[in-house]
């Protein structure tokens, strides 16, 4: 069986699918075509194919392209097989699911065909697809034994899908007659001898409104030649070169006829050239744009910040692209004008310079402001030159005005300063949070009346006491009171524990600490500044003796 793929040139919704096709060639009526598929040829076109029966398809295949020239049944044919093949025909969008439109999967190894209906103007891909070197297939191809095919159009008189062409010497609608021979080609160029050919390459293209239109045409054969504008005839002349002339009032399309006549006066051929006839350009731009006074900082498209470029009293404006430069009085300036762009609900400032621009009778300058600075411009510049050399004598400029009014420098930095204060305010919440020190985790205190009390006396954790957690920017403390007790209470107490995030725990009030060699109380040195208690001291206040462990 033989898969024949008839796909159009990929249309732009497709190009990508009839893209990655590898097209061997382009078909005609008479084509005929020998080739073998291998075991190494791509298969790009595995499947599944729906027309309308549903196949997977992992050989390799060979496309060719086809293009139908008038509307009618194609049968193609495939014969000489080697082993087994299928044919598939997709159309325009080389889709095998929903472009197909012609398939033969018959299960022949020597001959099989394909009709489908040809649409004129449309374009086909011929897929050869290579079954045989599936698994499954029941005639296989080898890479000793390749898939080899012969490819022909059976196109009878009654069938479509070509039509004559005069100049490739074949009969391409089966008739029996060869390009000029056959009487299609009746009329056609090439079939009536050597063409009287006229040479218009000398007319203008263009012209402009009120100024002479000029230009020559010639011809090879006849006795003269004549141009004409409709009813109008410009010129009469040899046909080695004649020089037509008019001058017109309204801009538009011309059509100059040229005619070639014999000495008779009959018309042996005719020949026609537009001239576009366009309005010469006339610039007219104003002298100053005024800004007048915008604020710092406001956005570029609130009101007052634009001003009308009226060029309503030019002419030509519609035929010529334009360049728009800007030049600022002096360096330091911090305004800019800009070219209103984009949507009217969604404009953008567009820079200058710019390049091949088509201005409109009106144009919209907006000026760029700086945030904060204040400024005061006399004469900038705005310059509009056509980029028709023609023209380049006709650039206008257009002296530009404002003035900035800035704005305070607190007002300016306002919200980069208010980002300050709250980072700031923010740090220092944190700091007061996390910064103040808390009593050691196994920190405590042994409080009695004697030494004897004391060595009964069971200590007593720090951070068990209530409100003896630390608070905002302030460290934990206790105090210790006459009555032996320890609250978060520190008036009135007889001394303090403050917890310190360099020492750890430090005391402060009247205390003494017994000296274990000499037995004798004594005052510690550091009391001034906060005493850091040790664990294996004893101390007295008043009548209260203790013993702090860490």
């Amino acid at each position: 069986m033989i898969g024949l793929w008839l796909a159009l040139w990929a249309s732009p919704a497709d190009a990508g699918r009839c893209s990655s096709l590898e097209v061997r060639g382009a078909l005609s009526c008479s084509s005929v075509i020998h080739d073998a598929l291998t075991a190494s040829t791509p298969n790009n076109l595995s499947g599944p194919y729906v027309c309308p029966r549903k196949y997977l398809q992992s050989g390799g295949e060979h496309v060719y392209s086809f293009s139908c020239q008038q509307d009618g049944p194609v049968r193609l044919v495939i014969e000489d097989l080697a082993c087994d093949l299928d044919i598939y025909v997709l159309d325009e969008t080389c889709d095998a699911r929903s472009g197909c439109v012609g398939e033969s999967v018959a299960g022949s190894n020597s001959r099989d065909s394909v009709s489908f209906a040809c649409v004129a103007g449309q374009s086909y891909r011929v897929v050869i697809e290579g079954y045989g070197f599936q698994e499954s297939a029941s005639s296989k191809c080898t890479a000793e034994d390749p898939g080899s095919y012969t490819l022909r159009f059976d196109v009878s008189d009654e069938t479509g899908g070509c039509k004559e062409l005069c100049d490739d010497q074949k009969d391409n609608d089966r008739d029996g007659a060869v390009d000029c021979d056959d009487s299609d080609c009746a009329g056609e160029a090439g079939c009536q001898g050597d063409p009287l050919v006229i040479d218009t390459s000398g007319l203008p293209d263009a012209c402009l409104v009120g100024e002479p239109c000029a230009g020559s045409a010639s011809a090879d054969q006849g006795a003269a030649l004549i141009v004409g504008d409709g009813d109008a005839r410009l010129a009469e002349g040899p046909r080695q070169g004649v020089v037509a002339q008019a001058v017109y009032g309204e801009p538009g399309p011309r059509v100059w006829t040229v005619y070639a006549v014999d000495d008779a006066g009959q018309t042996l051929a005719t020949a026609s050239h537009t001239v576009d006839v366009e309005q010469p350009l006339r610039l007219v731009a104003p002298a100053v744009l005024d800004f007048g006074t915008v604020g710092a900082g406001t956005a570029t498209f609130a009101e007052g910040h634009c001003q009308q470029l009226d060029l309503s009293a030019s002419v030509g404006l519609s035929e010529n692209l334009f360049s728009l430069a800007y030049a600022p009085p002096e360096e330091g300036c911090f305004a800019v004008p800009v070219l209103r762009g984009g949507r009217p609900e969604r404009p953008r400032p567009v820079s200058l310079p710019l390049s091949g621009y088509a201005l409109s009778d009106s144009e919209e300058i907006c000026l760029l402001v700086p945030a904060c600075a204040g400024e005061h411009v006399e004469a900038a510049a705005l310059t509009v030159t056509p980029q028709d050399p023609r023209y380049a004598s006709q650039a206008a400029t257009v002296t530009v005005r404002w003035d900035v009014e800035g704005r305070s420098w607190l007002s300016c930095n306002a919200w980069w300063l208010a980002l300050l204060a709250a980072t700031l305010f923010t740090l220092w919440v944190i700091v007061g949070i996390v910064r103040p020190a808390r009593f050691p985790r196994e920190a405590a205190i042994a409080i009695a009346g004697s030494d004897k009390g004391l060595r009964r006396a069971a200590p007593q954790v720090l951070r068990e006491v209530r409100g003896a957690r630390s608070g905002f920017y302030r460290d934990a403390r206790l105090g210790v009171h006459a009555d032996g007790s320890v609250s978060a209470r520190t008036r009135g107490a007889l001394l303090q524990l403050r917890a310190s995030r360099t020492h750890g725990l430090v005391l402060a009030g009247p205390v003494e600490m017994l000296d274990r060699r000499s037995r004798q109380w004594r005052a510690p040195e550091d009391l001034a500044e906060g005493h850091v208690p040790s664990p294996s001291v004893t101390y007295r206040s008043g009548d209260l003796w203790f013993r702090l462990e860490l």
